[in-house]
């Protein structure tokens, strides 16, 4: 549905490789899937709220899910729902202004 090609020349991303962007596209896709349900389409909001989280992904694989650290006392705080919320938040972000998020008839 989304390629690397539309990433970098409409949604303008700059984070991720080609390699980087394919390893989470379909991950993102499928969450995205999810969070719309059946008014799921291949509009360019969708496509976008994707890329967003394909970059939110990219970014916590990339700090393994710490959260916060520390330095001398060697302290560190993970947060695996702080990806969801995350995900959830840039999804509305693309979408809010489309009728893609309301589940009623």
């Amino acid at each position: 549905m989304v390629d690397f090609f539309y990433y970098k020349e409409n949604f303008f991303g700059n984070m991720l490789s080609e390699y980087d962007f394919l390893s989470f596209c379909k991950k993102a896709e499928a969450y995205v899937k999810y969070y719309v349900g059946p008014k799921f389409c291949e509009c360019d909001e969708i496509k976008n709220a994707i890329c967003a989280v394909c970059e939110v992904l990219f970014k916590y694989e990339e700090r393994d899910g710490v959260v916060s650290e520390a330095n001398d006392g060697i302290s560190k705080s993970f947060s695996p729902m702080d990806i969801s919320k995350k995900s959830d938040e840039v999804i509305k972000i693309y979408l809010s202004q489309t009728n893609l998020l309301y589940r009623g008839m």
